[in-house]
């Protein structure tokens, strides 16, 4: 199968995510990549030679969607120096591509729940692709407004009305070799929540707080470390891999860790990197663990918040269950979510864009599928 060239509308030291960083990571590696020159956005000679010289076209969304979350949408004295200028790139890239004769693949990583706006739907082009973009027949569609931030709107499911499911390519999450590949350190602590800021997360913290002889990861300082880090680095890569290097050290030294996606039933990253580190998954399903290839108890321990005292005594006293499941989940990320499998199936998606067949993909028991997912699927 022939290869197709790729035209990267950002750079590395734009994105924020680990998920993100791995991906474009995992592009260079895999594809013949070209990086468009954001210092000649208005020379339309290089911008229609970018256009004609790459099969397919993918632009960053990260900045534009951060931005229309506000209610000062387009009041761009709001956004630092540095930020405002990636805004108005992200614009630029959008409107230059709003009538190319090539496929245009947006790259939003970022999960739908989101509270989107319909400034932004509206700036990306009518005939592009959406690359991790929406997640359907998941996500709740009435969160409570205590698991989002200030006083943004919230509409986390407004994208579905302007993309159907040909159009949407659901790899959201993706781990690297070196977090696939870890060696089994000592355990130093029994349990761990990371991510507290969310609503869930943070109960499930504070009961085990109460709990006496557990050894319990304090996230606190790394909480810290963040803001002062994005206070003062808001686009440094080394900022975000140190943070992403203290995180997978905390679930590498824990037997059992939790997550969830906070009432919203989406497929939070954090799913993959517990087991990728061989910790026990502990965590609030949603509805489409299964899609994605998870079974309870023979993948994750579904958390009983209620009895979490009984439920971590009694899993941290059966050695033999807790080694099993660890076993299981790590060989399920290792089969299906490898930058080498991601890389098989990005090598297909982007095939069928080039020939015009693309109609859609969606995931079962964690294979991705190409198509329109029947009913009864």
């Amino acid at each position: 199968m022939t290869k197709p060239t790729l035209g990267l509308f950002f750079e590395k030291s734009f994105d924020r995510l680990p998920t993100e960083l791995i991906l474009i990571d995992l592009l260079h590696a895999h594809f013949h990549c070209n990086v468009f020159d954001a210092s000649r956005l208005h020379d339309n000679g290089y911008v229609r030679a970018f256009i004609d010289e790459n099969d397919i076209l993918l632009p960053h969304l990260f900045s534009i969607r951060a931005a229309s979350h506000s209610k000062k949408w387009g009041d761009y004295r709001y956004y630092t120096p540095n930020y405002r200028e990636l805004i108005i790139h992200g614009a630029r890239v959008l409107e230059i591509l709003h009538d190319c004769n090539k496929p245009v693949c947006c790259f939003n990583v970022r999960s739908d729940w989101y509270p989107e706006t319909q400034a932004f739907w509206e700036s990306i082009p009518p005939q592009a692709y959406i690359f991790g973009g929406i997640q359907r027949g998941y996500i709740n569609e009435t969160p409570e407004p205590e698991f989002f931030f200030g006083d943004m709107d919230i509409n986390p499911t407004l994208g579905n009305s302007y993309f159907d499911d040909s159009r949407i390519i659901p790899i959201r999450h993706v781990l690297s070799d070196k977090e696939l590949n870890v060696s089994v350190r000592r355990k130093n602590y029994d349990f761990s929540v990371l991510g507290v800021f969310y609503a869930r997360r943070k109960f499930v913290y504070e009961s085990a707080k109460k709990m006496h002889k557990l050894h319990l990861y304090n996230p606190w300082l790394l909480h810290k470390l963040r803001k002062a880090l994005n206070r003062h680095h808001k686009r440094s890569y080394w900022s975000n891999a140190l943070l992403n290097m203290l995180f997978n050290d905390a679930l590498r030294r824990s037997r059992i860790s939790y997550t969830d996606g906070s009432h919203l039933d989406i497929f939070v990253r954090k799913y993959l990197e517990i087991p990728a580190n061989h910790a026990l998954l502990l965590c609030a399903p949603f509805r489409g663990m299964q899609d994605f290839g998870f079974v309870q108890d023979v993948h994750y321990v579904r958390c009983d918040e209620e009895n979490l005292a009984e439920q971590l005594h009694a899993l941290l006293t059966d050695g033999a269950l807790c080694e099993s499941i660890v076993q299981n989940s790590f060989a399920l990320v290792q089969e299906f979510y490898s930058p080498a499998k991601v890389a098989t199936q990005l090598l297909s998606i982007f095939a069928q864009m080039s020939a015009g067949t693309f109609t859609g993909c969606y995931y079962h028991k964690g294979e991705l599928c190409f198509g329109t997912r029947l009913e009864n699927a």
